[in-house]
């Protein structure tokens, strides 16, 4: 198989960039908006032509029994036994090809063999034998795949899937200088502007909107699976047929404070959501400095249901690999930028049971954009965290960057994506609203960077999508996803912020116990 017949490359040369940014400055002055086949076709002429022509457009989807039939995946309902297969746009952004020796990794080490290919490849494998159609597109940070790294991963992946590579990526621009001290001032030359790399697939997402079912869009080292894909669909489905529910019967009930009824106004912006974790390093588990019993608060762990936790679907390979165990324990995950202080607990509706919140919304801008917010019972309710430095007795605010659980990327379905980019002020989708997002993001007076475009902070932060967990052992472990890199557990100095993760789950059963005592007294 020859690179011709897989690599479709996106952005060539800057010229075309900056071409592309006047014909959209003209065009917008004189129509005010850009429609969706203007924008395609204004914003990158010939950028993605090839995959485009490859892929038929579809109808907008919707969930339940009206989403195109999964085969192979037992939460779906087939609309007709001719259904066309689910598309999936998997979408990898990766700044470098190598390692810089930064954040506890290997100076020259080849991150695109070691890292990215392992991560891509056991996605699409995944996707793949579900019966999927997926395609994939590459964002680099850098000029160009090596000859050595096309033919890796032309020869990994399976026949079939089309691949595009987006090289050279990072916009241009002007960006302050965070050496000199009046750095909002200072903006020098030109140049490559690498904290809004991540921002890049939202322009792939855009253009590509009506032609695929789902998009997987993630950091280069997040390993995803299609296990993670199925669970997400299916809690979507159920939190879409709740809504759904909650409609016919009525919004103005009403919502239980932790419990009972839900209303439309709450499920809409809710999504399920996930954890970023490791497996920790036999030297950091026999590390007498490391205390996980001293971190994990005052909550006790239920480790009966905790130990019902499996790593199986996040965190081990079926293959020797120096990154993965094979047969990797729960017990041996952390996590990190995630605590039980930052976290309630609700019970939902029907078969959902209980549920975890993660932090991120705040009440009042939820409240603001027409919605509700969806509350619960914080995990501190009853006095636990009382003296623990952190937060001392009071709720840590929605944001704290020590409990926001940043992902590394997102999922979504087409319909997904189109709510977030009406519910989100800045827009999700460009082009961007400039009253809320300065020159796209790109003004050094705003800088905005990974965390903001692709861990979630703008998605689950300031367009306050409210995530959720299921606290059923088996999904639960479906909602962690491996952090193939590993190496935050060296390079955090402060190891108070991980955490174990069968811990952190164990305490959760604990809340829930308290809340349903209190929900039935």
């Amino acid at each position: 198989m020859t690179t011709d017949d897989r690599q479709f490359p996106i952005v060539s040369k800057i010229a075309c960039a900056i071409v592309a940014a006047t014909l959209i400055a003209i065009h917008l002055k004189k129509t005010g908006s850009v429609s969706p086949l203007e924008y395609d076709s204004i914003v990158v002429p010939s950028v993605r032509r090839r995959l485009a022509a490859q892929v038929p457009s579809r109808p907008v989807i919707v969930l339940s029994s009206e989403l195109p039939h999964l085969r192979g995946n037992p939460y779906s309902s087939p609309s007709t036994p001719a259904s066309p297969p689910f598309r999936i746009l998997h979408i990898i952004t990766t700044l470098s090809d190598r390692n810089d020796g930064s954040r506890g990794t290997k100076r020259g080490e080849d991150r695109f063999a070691s890292i990215l290919v392992p991560t891509l490849v056991h996605a699409v494998d995944g996707f793949v034998s579900r019966g999927w159609h997926v395609d994939v597109v590459l964002i680099l940070g850098f000029k160009k795949l090596s000859d050595d790294h096309d033919r890796l991963i032309n020869d990994s992946l399976p026949k079939g899937v089309k691949l595009e590579v987006w090289s050279d990526a990072s916009p241009l621009g002007y960006d302050a200088d965070r050496h000199k001290s009046n750095n909002n001032n200072v903006f020098g030359l030109m140049k490559p502007i690498t904290r809004a790399l991540a921002r890049q697939h939202r322009y792939v997402v855009r253009d590509m909107l009506d032609r695929y079912d789902f998009f997987s869009v993630w950091e280069d080292d997040m390993r995803v699976g299609a296990e993670q894909v199925e669970a997400f669909l299916k809690m979507s489905d159920d939190i879409d047929r709740l809504r759904k529910a909650a409609e016919v019967d009525g919004t103005d009930e009403k919502a239980g404070e932790f419990g009972g009824k839900m209303t439309a106004k709450q499920l809409r912006h809710t999504v399920p959501g996930f954890i970023r974790v490791e497996v920790m390093s036999p030297d950091l588990m026999k590390d007498p400095t490391i205390n996980f019993t001293k971190f994990s608060d005052n909550v006790p762990v239920d480790e009966a249901i905790s130990g019902k936790l499996s790593a199986t679907s996040c965190c081990s390979s079926t293959v020797s690999d120096h990154r993965i165990p094979l047969n990797s324990s729960a017990k041996n995950l952390m996590t990190w930028e995630c605590g039980l202080a930052g976290m309630s607990v609700r019970k939902f509706p029907g078969a959902m049971e209980w549920m975890a919140l993660l932090p991120g919304p705040r009440a009042r801008e939820v409240q603001r954009l027409g919605f509700e917010p969806v509350t619960g019972y914080w995990t501190g309710s009853d006095g636990d965290f009382k003296g623990i430095d952190f937060s001392g007795y009071q709720r840590p605010e929605a944001r704290h960057p020590r409990f926001f659980t940043q992902q590394g990327g997102w999922m979504a379905t087409r319909d997904q994506v189109a709510t977030f980019d009406e519910i989100c002020r800045e827009g999700f989708l460009p082009p961007f609203k400039p009253s809320e997002l300065r020159s796209d993001g790109l003004d050094p007076k705003q800088p905005h960077n990974v965390e903001f475009w692709s861990g979630g902070f703008q998605l689950f932060g300031t367009c306050n999508i409210q995530r959720v967990l299921s606290l059923n052992p088996e999904v639960f472990s479906k909602q962690l996803l491996y952090h193939s890199s590993n190496n935050k557990q060296r390079t955090i100095v402060q190891k108070e912020r991980l955490k174990a993760v069968h811990e952190l789950y164990g305490q959760l059963v604990t809340i829930v116990q308290r809340a349903q005592k209190k929900l039935t007294a």
